[in-house]
């Protein structure tokens, strides 16, 4: 099992401080290339990511296909001022990225929302394999640098759905809630959830874990990956 020194988790403080930052100003972060991503780091965080990068997944118990590690593709849409509100907080989202299809199939799932429930859903969408690195590294420090526990919530790089150019997977998020159901299990207990269980495979949506998966992974109920509508 991956093992992390003293000195590796003063580097991975500096690593997160640049993340944040980096996140602050480039609102396309999640679409950044291994190279750009390896430019913000000194040479002491490059080796560090690339040790991160290296995870071998199944040693770990996770069981998802590999998806692959290619570019970003062209097609991209940008959906931006989506806004999340609670009792606490109404924030506007980072800007995500869907492939034309797969946004266009989100838009047609949306209004159909709208129509029955009354309430559209957010959505979280593409990530470059680059920053699936990041999402990855920043679970692994979360978790206190426990890479298994940090594994039932996220995949290793080349394996998560949402860096899939074609089949991109899609974290549906409610647009206000007073409850912490998003990416939450609790999520699974709303009425769009429901809506979605019965609705959203005719847009071409699928839940990718639920309970008891073989992949390895935790439930999440958010998380559905864009395949082909039903007939």
């Amino acid at each position: 099992m991956l093992k992390f020194s003293k000195q590796e988790k003063q580097i991975g403080e500096r690593i997160m401080e640049k993340f944040a930052k980096e996140r602050e100003k480039n609102q396309r972060f999640n679409l950044v290339t291994f190279k750009e991503l390896f430019a913000i780091l000194d040479s002491q965080e490059i080796k560090l990511l690339k040790k991160v990068l290296k995870i071998d997944p199944k040693k770990y118990g996770q069981n998802a296909p590999f998806i692959g590690v290619g570019p970003a593709p062209k097609n991209l849409v940008a959906i931006k001022n989506q806004r999340e509100k609670s009792d606490y907080k109404n924030i506007k989202l980072p800007t995500q990225y869907l492939p034309r299809p797969v946004f266009d199939a989100f838009s047609r799932l949306n209004q159909a929302i709208k129509k029955d429930l009354g309430r559209k859903l957010n959505v979280y969408g593409y990530r470059s394999p680059a920053y699936q690195l990041v999402v990855l590294f920043r679970n692994i420090y979360f978790a206190n640098w426990r890479v298994k526990e940090a594994l039932k919530k996220v995949l290793a790089v080349g394996y998560s759905q949402h860096s899939d150019p074609k089949f991109t997977a899609v974290d549906f998020a409610l647009q206000k809630s007073n409850k912490k159901r998003n990416f939450s299990p609790l999520f699974s207990e709303t009425k769009e959830y429901k809506w979605l269980q019965k609705n959203a495979g005719k847009f071409g949506f699928f839940l990718s874990y639920p309970r008891g998966n073989k992949s390895g992974v935790m439930f999440e109920p958010w998380h559905w990956r864009y395949k082909k509508p039903q007939a």
